[in-house]
């Protein structure tokens, strides 16, 4: 684990240690992806999408009510 990770693990209480040793890799590893340029753009893609199927279902809700309450 430390090799690989860059981990530390304490064998007097092995389970602590590891656990806040691997948030804080977690942690690096969040901030390493979501400084990526295809990160980014994912992310936009997906903001834009959301926007589009909001606005679908409002049309879709408005056609279905003016069908059922014309």
């Amino acid at each position: 684990m430390e090799q690989h990770f860059n981990l530390e693990v304490d064998l007097q209480n092995p389970e602590e240690t590891f656990f806040l040793e691997f948030e804080r890799f977690e942690k690096e590893m969040i901030k390493e992806l979501t400084s990526m340029p295809s990160y980014r753009e994912a992310k936009n893609e997906f903001e834009n999408l959301m926007k589009f199927i909001d606005e679908l279902e409002s049309t879709i809700i408005e056609r279905i009510k003016k069908l059922i309450i014309p």
